[in-house]
């Protein structure tokens, strides 16, 4: 999950997943072309689910700044974007593209994109018009934002 950064609040921002679970070694007999991991097992605690935050450290002092904890999880997270004017953007495997507040980690807007998404969102600019833009499933998404500086 790509780690984003903004200098005017000299923050650095990190996806965190957090969770519990227990692997296990067990015999197998290897063959060939056989499943590479059939030699292990994985149990995940059923009273604590795993829950993906969206952080971000002081550098100067490596203090957590903030912590938005997200919709829900299923082990699987994307990476954030932060910008110059003030915005953090995230998404998770639940579907939800969310605006925050890059100093105070608020929630501003969200919207449910209806597919997972696993991937880290972008910015760009086309004729005057900032967007920023995720993949949500096999779909990409693009929002207009501000407008850019001629």
């Amino acid at each position: 999950m790509s780690p984003a950064y903004n200098s005017i609040a000299n923050l650095f921002y990190v996806v965190a997943l957090e969770g519990c679970g227990v692997n296990t070694k067990s015999v197998d007999t290897f063959r060939p072309g056989g499943f590479a991991f059939t030699g292990t097992g994985y149990i995940e605690s059923p009273r604590e689910p795993w829950q993906i935050y969206v952080t971000a450290l002081d550098l100067t002092t490596g203090k957590l700044r903030l912590e938005y904890k997200q919709v829900g999880t299923r082990r699987h997270g994307a990476g954030v974007l932060s910008t110059e004017g003030g915005l953090l953007f995230a998404g998770d495997d639940q579907g939800m593209f969310t605006a925050l507040d890059a100093v105070t980690g608020k929630s501003l807007w969200h919207y449910n994109t209806g597919r997972r998404i696993s991937a880290s969102p972008m910015s760009y600019s086309f004729e005057g018009t900032q967007y920023v833009s995720i993949a949500a499933g096999g779909t990409i998404m693009a929002y207009g934002s501000l407008e850019a500086e001629r």
